[in-house]
C-alpha cells in the first residue's frame, strides 16, 4: 500500500474507532438473540470480510480502501470481542471462576500472537500480504467449528447452572466411589 508511518497510525485509529459501535451493536444484536448465534454470525461475517479485504486492496491504487476495511475490521472487533467474552463469563461454573479466568488469560495472550506472527513472517518474506491476512481466516474458521460444535445457548445455561462435573467437593471416601471425582 506504500503508507507512511503517519497513515498507518491513523488507520489503526479508525480501527480502534470503529471498536464502539461494533461493542454497541453485539450488546443489541445479543439482546435480540443468544450470545451462541451472535458469536457464529460475528465470526462468519468477519470472514467474509478479511476474504472482501485482502483480495481486493493489492496495491496502492486501491489504497482509499484501507479506511473503509478500518472501519469495518473495528466494527468486526468490537462485535466479536464482547460477545466472546459475555459467553465465556456466563457459561463459567460456579466456583471455579478463578481457574477459568486464568486459562481464557491465558488463552488470550500468551496464544494469541500466534496468527500476528505467521501473518509478520508472511509479510517479512516479502510474498503477497493477501496470504497473510488470508491465513487469520484459519484461526477465524477453526474458533467458527468450534461454536458449531457447542449445545445451543439454552442446553449451555442448563449445564452451568448443574453441579460442575470438572471437580466435586467429595465426602466418600476414594475407594468407595461409584464415579470418577477428583478430592480437592
Amino acid at each position: 500500500m506504500k503508507f507512511s508511518g503517519i497513515a498507518s497510525g491513523a488507520a489503526y485509529l479508525v480501527v480502534l474507532f470503529f471498536t464502539v459501535p461494533g461493542s454497541f451493536f453485539a450488546r443489541f444484536l445479543m439482546s435480540k438473540k443468544d450470545s451462541i448465534f451472535c458469536i457464529r454470525l460475528s465470526l462468519i461475517v468477519f470472514i467474509g470480510v478479511n476474504f472482501a479485504g485482502f483480495l481486493t486492496m493489492t496495491g496502492p491504487e486501491v489504497s482509499h480502501l484501507v479506511w473503509l476495511f478500518a472501519a469495518l475490521w473495528g466494527f468486526m472487533m468490537g462485535w466479536f470481542f464482547p460477545t466472546e467474552v459475555n459467553i465465556y463469563s456466563s457459561l463459567m461454573p460456579k466456583g471455579q471462576e478463578a481457574e477459568f479466568a486464568g486459562f481464557f488469560l491465558y488463552c488470550s495472550q500468551v496464544l494469541g500472537w500466534f496468527p500476528s506472527l505467521i501473518f509478520t513472517i508472511i509479510n517479512e518474506r516479502g510474498n503477497w500480504l493477501g496470504w497473510g491476512g488470508l491465513q487469520l481466516n484459519i484461526y477465524l474458521f477453526l474458533s467458527l467449528m468450534c461454536y458449531f460444535m457447542m449445545p445451543s445457548w439454552n442446553e449451555c445455561a442448563e449445564i452451568t447452572r448443574s453441579e460442575s462435573k470438572i471437580v466435586r467437593i467429595v465426602k466418600t471416601p476414594p475407594n468407595q466411589r461409584k464415579d470418577d471425582s477428583i478430592d480437592v
